[in-house]
């Protein structure tokens, strides 16, 4: 049996579609083309296997076509079906169907206003004054936008800050760092999700992240206000495609302009009067000046054409 679907007649193709959907790979409730196959009077599961495999359309929650191309790169120079690949050969090799950010509770927003996806970190470690600083952020956007807090990296649960619209966390078997694949991904679910209007990083922990959320051209933020040591090696990149960091106070700022040389030619905000009466305020002033960077975003973008993404957050 071939699994090359450009080389199969019709009865091969009915055989493999018939495996797909008794072996749960295709689901007719679940493929996003559904329609289109009735249109052209198909049956689904061939109409994905001729066309909705080619297009990288997933037949069923179950497996995914695109991620399992990327992360193994000979199913696709072989030019075989992925799915079929997967059922014949990928299954007994313990292969992955889906990616790890399928596994990710990503719950859905209630609300109809723009949304901001903060990427914060949730660990024993965080001390109390970090929550109520990131307590303060959320809740004062949260008066003005669906605020997502996505603890990407981080296991186990959590209902802070209690102003967010939907909490993002890790799922409990998240083994280890996420390679380049699994993060792309992830960063495509997060977006597809969500459809943030703008990308805040409130933690380093995040930074590997933001590459593929760069690709986006959704404006990003660093609201970063804390250096542990080491912080240079994987944390560039948060700073070469923020738009604009905001600091509480000379010292963080100097510091970090220490550390990221690449800052002298970015713009900075810096918090002097950062002592204030409460953690929560601090957090409320840093997302005040969010508001002034998303303004002055705007204005600069004005007479530039805009990224993709970036043309409904100012229509809004």
């Amino acid at each position: 049996m071939s699994i090359k679907n450009n080389s199969l007649n019709v009865m091969e193709l009915a055989y493999n579609a018939k495996l797909l959907r008794a072996h749960g790979i295709f689901k007719e409730a679940e493929y996003p083309l559904l329609l289109a196959a009735r249109a052209a009077k198909m049956d689904p599961a061939i109409h994905y296997l001729s066309v909705g495999e080619q297009k990288g359309v997933a037949p069923s929650r179950a497996f995914d076509p695109t991620y399992y191309v990327a992360r193994y790169p000979v199913v696709g120079r072989a030019g075989v079906s992925p799915a079929m690949h997967f059922l014949f050969e990928g299954k007994n090799l313990s292969l992955r169907a889906t990616s790890v950010a399928a596994e990710y509770d990503m719950p859905a927003l209630s609300g109809n206003r723009p949304a901001g996806l903060v990427l914060a970190t949730h660990a024993p470690s965080q001390s109390g004054q970090d929550r109520s600083v990131l307590a303060g952020f959320v809740r004062s956007l949260a008066t003005e936008y669906d605020v997502v807090v996505a603890y990407a990296f981080s296991t186990g649960t959590t209902r802070e800050p209690e102003a967010a619209q939907a909490i993002v966390m890790a799922p409990g078997n998240l083994d280890g760092s996420l390679d380049r694949v699994e993060l792309d991904h992830l960063a495509r679910k997060l977006l597809s999700r969500y459809h943030p209007k703008f990308i805040v990083v409130h933690d380093l922990d995040a930074a590997r992240l933001i590459v593929p959320l760069s690709q986006s051209g959704i404006p990003i933020f660093s609201t970063i206000q804390h250096f542990p040591d080491g912080a240079e090696a994987g944390s560039r990149a948060v700073f070469q495609h923020a738009r604009a960091s905001i600091f509480a106070g000379p010292e963080v700022s100097n510091r970090a302009r220490i550390l990221f040389p690449m800052l002298t030619s970015k713009r900075t905000v810096k918090i002097h009067d950062h002592v204030v009466a409460a953690d929560e305020e601090l957090g409320s002033r840093i997302a005040e000046r969010l508001r002034e960077e998303l303004k002055v975003a705007a204005e600069d973008l004005g007479h530039t054409s805009q990224p993709a993404g970036f043309q409904d957050l100012w229509q809004d």
